[in-house]
């Protein structure tokens, strides 16, 4: 299971998609969202990023390869994307989170999808809309561009409603619930799942000594 610790790279260990949705596993390249002392940066610099859109199956190894060589290349626009990639992540945060829902205004992610080529809208039916964007492969901001994607269809899909927290208030990572009674209340039974049991069991044993 991974381990949310500092001392790791996405190019050897593959990102966990427990969000349900690529726009929500983006929010979650934060560890321990919740507490502010023990929070952890996933992606802290241009090739992270890059790594983590290989291992979320959203990059190809020939782009992932491509652009982490322009990352380094002209390491000023790295930089700038990786402070979009951020902000990206705050307002996808701010519009996802049930415990924030401060805003509905994706603007940093329609204008990503319109920075890296032309920008269409199709209707998507009961799910509400399919956005698709014409990015090349060499384009820096490519990395973003199916969260941003993911973001803007989320938003306008019934599925939105569906989005929680995970019960562990420090891990706070975020998914959909779509199980049938919507019971889910942990990002992963295996991890914060069970660490609340074992915390309940030792609890419980105290009690009784």
């Amino acid at each position: 299971m991974f381990s949310r610790r500092g001392a790791f790279s996405f190019a050897n260990e593959r990102p966990i998609l427990l969000g349900g949705a690529l726009c929500l596993d983006f929010i979650n390249t934060i560890g321990w969202r919740g507490d502010p002392i023990r929070t952890i940066e996933f992606i802290p610099s241009y090739s992270e990023l890059v790594h983590w859109s290989l291992g979320s199956g959203v990059l190809d190894q020939h782009k992932s390869a491509h652009l982490i060589d322009e990352g380094l290349r002209n390491p000023a626009k790295s930089t700038a994307a990786l402070e979009v990639a951020k902000e990206l992540r705050v307002e996808l945060e701010s519009a996802f989170d049930p415990d924030l829902r401060q805003s509905t205004n994706l603007s940093i992610a329609t204008a990503i999808l319109r920075s890296v080529g032309d920008l269409e809208m199709l209707v998507a039916g009961a799910d509400g809309l399919r956005w698709t964007s014409t990015a090349t492969g060499s384009d820096i901001l490519l990395p973003l561009v199916p969260v941003a994607i993911s973001g803007l269809e989320l938003a306008t899909s019934r599925k939105r409603e569906m989005v929680k927290r995970c019960a562990d208030q420090d891990c706070a990572w975020l998914f959909i619930d779509d199980t049938r009674n919507h019971s889910r209340r942990w990002c992963s039974m295996e991890d914060c799942g069970n660490r609340a049991k074992a915390g309940a069991h030792y609890a419980r044993r105290k009690q009784n000594f």
